[in-house]
């Protein structure tokens, strides 16, 4: 090889730069579908730990309540 492109097929380069191209659209379409799910997953498990903390503050509220009304010994 003597030069830059000496032995070159322009056709094939074309080719190949439109598989490339393609491949990375390919991956950047999936990767963000991804990234999206994800977001959605942190989003539904965020959601599970505020129903959950919700959950106990309402039996701690309950248990209080009860405690001041005399229902429930003091411990």
């Amino acid at each position: 090889m003597d030069g830059v492109g000496s032995n070159c097929n322009c056709e094939d380069m074309k080719t190949g730069m439109a598989k490339a191209i393609v491949l990375v659209s390919t991956l950047s379409s999936i990767y963000y579908e991804k990234m999206r799910q994800l977001r959605r997953i942190r989003m539904i498990q965020e959601i599970k730990r505020a129903a959950i903390d919700q959950a106990n503050m309402q039996s701690l509220q309950d248990q209080f309540l009860q405690k001041l009304a005399g229902e429930a010994p003091v411990k």
